[in-house]
């Protein structure tokens, strides 16, 4: 008689098998040893087999239930580590609440969703089959997704948030009319979440916070003001090749740089480079030759050159491409060379402060040719030959003996370079209408004269300075503002600059005391939330697709099409991605 076999369901256990062997010897079976051998193999088939169709089927019948799903398996694979006593990584699955509603609640569990998809959790791979795996991920994909559809449709996509500090150093050059305002670094660091620096979760606001936004938009306000009553006057300096770099050499020997006269290197020591410029006596016929990137130490900047006010500044120089040979001689480049130069302090062959990329990028070619761009520095600042993609000089430091820098080895065809001949540099570059633009935006056509008092250079003129006040605040509120600001609110600012002026004040300070404010203001540094039930609706919907696609505030164009209600219609709103899109400033 075969071997046989009861299947049990059970409400606890699911299925048990009977031992199928209980009522018969291992002699009376036809097939022995060997037999029940088989039949156990058979038998262990079929329990795999049906055990896991009744666990798919059990957790179908609870998928209505997905909380008791998800902890029917997490039970079995992590309340061992995860419980009241361990919570291993502090983290208590056992009382973990599934109060989705609660973003910090869904946010635990997205983390343990994270970590089980990645592979993570539970550690042993054994622990949790990938049938379960798949069921535990969808059943919790499914309700964090639910829950996180239910918090937007009452609370919206969009909540209030804070400009980022690149946003909002942005929105003030165009408000300003100062497309090179450099700002961003006097204000914190913004936080991420979830890789992002957009969140409104992370974009708080503390008294400290606060602080650093006014000083900043006080910074932004007072540059933007005319340096004077009329264009500063220009400074025109012409350097050859022996005032371009600050010593005869640098950081990784000749072979990262030298002059050259005739395409041949030219040994100058540092008293050669000295004598010549005491007694300015320089040759138009000498280069200087630069083949390594501008890491630091490195003393590419010029000898005698500063910016003593802070600007634009044009400059024009000659240069080539060239490749060093092992001689110390030059020839044509085989390829182009690119640089940029880098705004910088004169802090020697190290840096201090802030070092940033200015003016264009050029290619240099081998045939030679005169190149020119504008720079923009702060006051005491100069600039850095940065050569990119050349190479860096490497510290080495041996035991018993001084720090010094290794070149790379020379490559075949020699070491890629540029060689300059002259450098111009002309500035600092005025607006050529008087008072700039940016200083129009703040105080209109009122005429201007040499400050006498306060801290700003010129002053504004009016024979009615609190009549004129209330109406160049309401123009420049008109101006900045991202959605209409009612007079209630207006007044707030009226009432500063009248305070400011009854103390004393010049009236170009005392307005800039309620420009500062109100550019600080939630008004100015808040982006409103998008509600479907706000009558400021499609001023948001302009607010966050520009702060989106552009990183700055809507442009004439979206704030007319907001006001005339437009911007929710659909193709509207597709015309107007797509046209943003293709801007300059969404590169």
């Amino acid at each position: 008689m075969g071997s046989r076999v009861i299947l049990n369901r059970s409400r606890s256990e699911g299925i048990s098998i009977l031992h199928p062997f209980h009522k018969h010897p291992a002699n009376d079976c036809p097939a022995g040893r060997h037999g029940k051998f088989v039949v156990c193999l058979s038998l262990l088939c079929l329990l795999f087999i049906y055990s896991s169709k009744a666990l798919a089927q059990g957790v179908e019948i609870s998928a209505s239930n997905p909380e008791h799903t998800i902890r029917q398996l997490l039970q079995k694979t992590c309340f061992d580590c995860h419980n009241d006593d361990l919570a291993e990584g502090r983290l208590n699955l056992e009382q973990l609440s599934w109060k989705l509603d609660d973003q910090r609640l869904r946010q635990r569990w997205i983390q343990a969703y994270d970590r089980i998809a990645a592979g993570e959790m539970p550690p042993d791979q054994n622990d949790l089959t990938q049938a379960d795996r798949e069921i535990l991920l969808k059943a919790l994909s499914q309700s964090l997704q639910t829950a996180d559809a239910a918090e937007i449709a009452l609370q919206g996509r969009g909540p209030l948030r804070r400009l980022t500090r690149d946003e909002y150093e942005q929105n003030l050059r165009d408000v300003l009319l100062l497309p090179h305002l450099d700002i961003r670094d006097l204000l914190p660091q913004d936080r991420e979440q979830h890789h992002c620096n957009k969140v409104s979760d992370v974009l708080d606001m503390s008294r400290i916070q606060l602080d650093a936004y006014l000083d900043a938009a006080d910074q932004a306000l007072r540059q933007a003001v005319a340096s004077g009553i009329q264009p500063r006057k220009q400074e025109h300096q012409r350097l050859p090749a022996t005032r371009m770099f600050l010593t005869a050499g640098t950081f990784g020997g000749r072979e990262a740089m030298f002059y050259a006269k005739d395409s041949q290197m030219v040994p100058l020591s540092g008293g050669d480079l000295a004598r010549m410029r005491k007694e300015n006596k320089h040759d138009p016929e000498m280069e200087l030759a630069i083949f390594r990137s501008a890491s630091w130490p490195y003393y590419g900047y010029p000898d005698v050159f500063t910016a003593r006010e802070p600007g634009a500044y044009h400059v024009r120089f000659s240069a080539r491409a060239v490749r060093q040979l092992r001689d110390f001689s030059l020839r044509p480049a085989w390829n182009s060379i690119a640089m940029n130069f880098r705004a910088r302090k004169r802090s020697g062959a190290d840096v201090s402060g802030d070092v940033r990329a200015t003016g264009e990028t050029f290619d240099i070619q081998p045939q030679g040719g005169v190149y020119e761009t504008t720079i923009h520095l702060k006051q005491n600042e100069t600039f850095e030959y940065s050569l990119l993609g050349l190479p860096v000089p490497r510290a080495i430091n041996p035991p018993n003996a001084p720090l010094y820098y290794d070149f790379p080895p020379m490559p075949d065809g020699g070491h890629p370079g540029v060689a300059f001949r002259w450098l111009e540099i002309t500035g600092p570059l005025d607006s050529a209408s008087w008072p700039p633009a940016s200083h129009q935006r703040l105080f209109g056509t009122l005429p201007i004269r040499v400050a006498e008092k306060g801290t700003l250079p010129v002053e504004v003129i009016s024979a009615q300075p609190e009549q004129d006040a209330k109406q160049l605040l309401r123009r420049f509120i008109r101006q900045v503002e991202r959605e209409p600001t009612s007079e209630a609110v207006i007044k707030i600012y009226d009432q500063l600059v009248t305070d400011e002026l009854q103390a004393g004040t010049p009236l170009a300070e005392a307005l800039l005391t309620s420009y500062t404010a109100f550019l600080c203001s939630g008004q100015f540094l808040y982006l409103p939330e998008p509600r479907a039930d706000s009558p400021r609706r499609q001023y948001a919907v302009a607010s966050r697709l520009s702060h989106f696609l552009g990183n700055t505030r809507p442009d004439a164009e979206l704030n007319q099409l907001a006001e005339q209600g437009r911007l929710l219609d659909g193709q509207v709103l597709n015309q107007q991605t797509h046209r943003l899109l293709s801007a300059d400033s969404a590169e």
